[in-house]
């Protein structure tokens, strides 16, 4: 049995341009984010399997249009060169989720080469009780604010 798991008070993933013409990024930010991966290694006659488990407080998804050049001098520093890159960037939200608890069970075959998502089976919890109070993203959202 392999397990990982994780807990953070925020999460921000940012998923860069694709190409130097591409002028967009997508950016998630979640909150309170909970998540431990747990997997059964397949040996006989035991089927191997993946169950995650995932738990976010919020989380919202975005994306950054009109991206600035950042200097090569900010390279060194992450914050300071992801800020000057969305200094005067325009942020549409394109989702935003409410409080949510996730599982999903895979049965994993074989050496998993090439099986995606396949067998998947999954179930979604609205948590509104833990929604109630959250207030949107607080201080998440303040660790990262971009000064214009």
């Amino acid at each position: 049995m392999q397990h990982m798991s994780l807990e953070l008070k925020c999460l921000r993933l940012v998923v860069f341009p694709r190409t130097m013409d591409d002028l967009e990024i997508a950016h998630f930010l979640g909150r309170d984010v909970k998540a431990q991966l747990n997997r059964l290694v397949e040996s006989a006659p035991i089927v191997g399997k993946r169950d995650l488990l995932l738990s976010f407080s919020s989380m919202i998804i975005s994306k950054f249009t009109g991206l600035g050049h950042p200097q090569t001098s900010e390279l060194s520093d992450g914050r300071r060169w992801l800020a000057s890159l969305l200094h005067g960037a325009s942020e549409a939200t394109i989702v935003g989720l409410p409080s949510m608890t996730m599982h999903m069970e895979e049965p994993h075959e074989g050496d998993g080469a090439g099986k995606g998502v396949d067998g998947l089976a999954g179930a979604t919890q609205y948590n509104r009780a833990q929604e109630e109070g959250t207030g949107g993203f607080g201080s998440c959202a303040e660790l990262f604010k971009v000064d214009d």
